[in-house]
């Protein structure tokens, strides 16, 4: 738990506009652990404004753009080696 001498205060502007450098971020690709460690801000803070700022596009009936084809697919090599594996499990309860 924090103390009082790392607990900061921030004006409305600067919520305001960490909110929005959390937004880009997220769009951006960066998870939300990452923006928040980066940011100064708890992990669920984050959260809480990528949901915020999506339920205000829905309202005003605003869709993120959709790509009418998919230029790469990116699939997951791990999948693969796991479906494969033949033998059974290398650690025991013993």
């Amino acid at each position: 738990m924090p103390n009082e001498e790392t607990l900061r205060f921030l004006t409305v502007e600067e919520v305001k506009r960490l909110h929005l450098l959390a937004l880009r971020m997220y769009l951006e690709d960066d998870n939300f652990r990452r923006i928040a460690r980066l940011l100064g801000v708890h992990h669920q803070t984050v959260i809480n404004w990528v949901n915020a700022s999506h339920a205000a596009l829905k309202e005003r009936g605003t869709t993120p753009p959709q790509p009418d084809t998919v230029e790469t697919a990116e699939l997951d090599e791990l999948w693969t080696f796991v479906g494969s594996k033949k033998n059974g499990a290398t650690s025991s309860l013993s």
